[in-house]
């Protein structure tokens, strides 16, 4: 199959007409019409009913353009991995996340991609819902454990925790609620989890809990600057790291972390026939390199905290001791 008469009839069978797939493709409108024909010719099937509004898929057209695109990009696939043979990763790397996934972490990612692979140009884009929009990127990144229709590779990327945080201030203000149930008697602001109902917080006990957000926002960064200016108690993902713009901030207090919040998985996407390309391996690989590394530093961290917190106890406890 030629795939430049393959193209051309895709971009047609998306617009609905010779004239928009043209300006689209930046193409003649003769040279797509020519090579329709080409291709109706070869398949010995009519692709479009033709008429002065526009044009219609077919049964046999319809058929083509379901699986079309698959062809498309499993070639340029094939032909991307060809020319990245024994070669640095280079060219675009079209990314989509979440809509509303934390973005703390992407800037030491981002510096680390660009000193490994500097021929790389990195395009990244939000989206409600990233696994629709995969068609146009490389690497799609989605929350929770639903995987695409069809020939996608998912690898786990992260798991990070969404739970309840607040200020220290707030807290001394307002009180720290010791049941699901004193929550409803503070200021809450929710996150909008892709999938998830920000009315709803999931439990410990496997139930969910039903709130009455002041506020929401597909925005995690912004709710948590909310909850460092003491504006209430946030449902939020936690990565792990400073909040940028509130590194010299108190903390963030974990509130009833025993009873409300819930553990979420973030996976890397990526179509099978892409897996194999030189390119893409190399930044999944670095990007769960990365990931590894933050999360060996962030347990260092934890543990370090940990004999800090023993040590001082202990000393507190000597002390008492010879006072006595």
């Amino acid at each position: 199959m030629d795939l430049d008469e393959l193209r051309a009839f895709l971009a047609v069978a998306k617009t609905g007409s010779f004239l928009a797939a043209a300006q689209e493709l930046r193409q003649p409108r003769a040279t797509l019409r020519r090579r329709v024909n080409a291709l109706e010719a070869r398949a010995g099937v009519t692709l479009f009913e033709r008429s002065n509004s526009g044009v219609s898929l077919t049964q046999p057209g319809a058929l083509l353009a379901d699986n079309g695109r698959e062809l498309l990009q499993q070639a340029g696939a094939l032909l991307s991995s060809l020319r990245e043979v024994d070669s640095e990763p280079s060219g675009e790397l079209r990314v989509v996340l979440p809509e509303g996934a934390p973005v703390t972490g992407l800037t030491p990612l981002i510096q680390v991609m660009r000193m490994r692979y500097p021929k790389l140009r990195a395009t990244i884009h939000f989206s409600d819902d990233p696994l629709r929009a995969q068609d146009d990127f490389h690497l799609a990144a989605h929350f929770g454990v639903r995987t695409p229709k069809g020939p996608w590779t998912a690898f786990p990327l992260a798991r990070m925790r969404m739970g309840l945080l607040a200020s220290a201030d707030y807290l001394r203000r307002n009180g720290t609620p010791e049941r699901v149930e004193d929550l409803a008697e503070h200021t809450l602001m929710s996150w909008l989890c892709p999938s998830e109902d920000p009315g709803r917080w999931p439990c410990a006990n496997g139930h969910y809990c039903e709130v009455e957000p002041a506020m929401t926002s597909a925005n995690s960064s912004l709710l948590r600057r909310c909850a460092h200016a003491g504006m209430g108690i946030a449902m939020v993902p936690d990565v792990g790291m400073p909040d940028v713009g509130n590194e010299d901030s108190e903390a963030l207090v974990p509130v009833l972390p025993e009873q409300v919040g819930r553990a979420h998985d973030l996976r890397l996407v990526i179509h099978e026939a892409l897996a194999s390309s030189p390119r893409l391996s190399a930044i999944v690989r670095e990007t769960q390199r990365f990931v590894d590394m933050m999360r060996a530093a962030e347990t260092r961290v934890e543990k370090l905290c940990a004999r800090l917190q023993d040590g001082r106890s202990r000393i507190q406890s000597a002390f008492e001791q010879s006072a006595v």
